[in-house]
């Protein structure tokens, strides 16, 4: 599975948010639900990628100074 990138990441954030909105809440709870969990699962995945893509920035600046 490829790495999507933190901003595509954050759109899918605010096109699931839209969503949720639109329905809104409490029309159907188990609807409701899922939308919050992906919602969740997709901020905590573009935080991590963050992280990951600035380390391995990081680890590609440290290996060009010692060549």
């Amino acid at each position: 599975m490829p790495i999507k990138t933190p901003e595509q990441l954050n759109e899918r954030v605010d096109m699931l948010q839209k969503k949720l909105t639109e329905a809104g809440d409490g029309t159907d709870p188990v609807a409701t639900r899922r939308l919050k969990k992906s919602i969740r699962r997709s901020q905590r995945k573009a935080r991590r990628t963050t992280v990951l893509l600035e380390k391995r920035a990081g680890k590609k600046e440290e290996a060009a100074k010692e060549a």
